[in-house]
């Protein structure tokens, strides 16, 4: 024998299910706000990245170079992560750093840390 379910609760399930679709389609990528958000985030990282090598090597003299950058997926709403991995280089000597920042746009400063530390 198979099971009924109420006219009014398979509309009500119908209903539901359809504004869960409508409400994860809604959410899109916006590439706009990437770039945004990793230009905001890339001075921070930089010289993190500048007085990390300053103090391991003793050398206040230091050029930086971004070798890459990029966004990592999250949660549509939440915190974006950035990650930059950076060459700097003085007094003869080169190291890279892999930064990783966690920032919100509207923030005014990213929290930016070496990767693996």
């Amino acid at each position: 024998m198979a099971c009924m379910l109420p006219k009014k609760m398979t509309l009500n399930t119908l209903l539901l299910s359809a504004l869960v679709i409508s409400g994860c389609s809604a959410v899109s990528h916006d590439a706009a706000l990437d770039n945004r958000q990793i230009n905001k985030d890339q001075p921070v990282a930089e010289e993190l990245a500048r007085k990390l090598f300053s103090s391991e090597l003793s050398c206040d003299k230091v050029t930086d170079k971004v070798l890459s950058r990029h966004n990592v997926e999250g949660a549509p709403m939440g915190p974006v992560w950035t990650n930059y991995s950076i060459a700097v280089s003085g007094c003869g000597k080169t190291s890279t750093y892999v930064i990783s920042c966690k920032g919100v746009l509207s923030l005014s400063k990213p929290y930016c840390a070496k990767k693996g530390s």
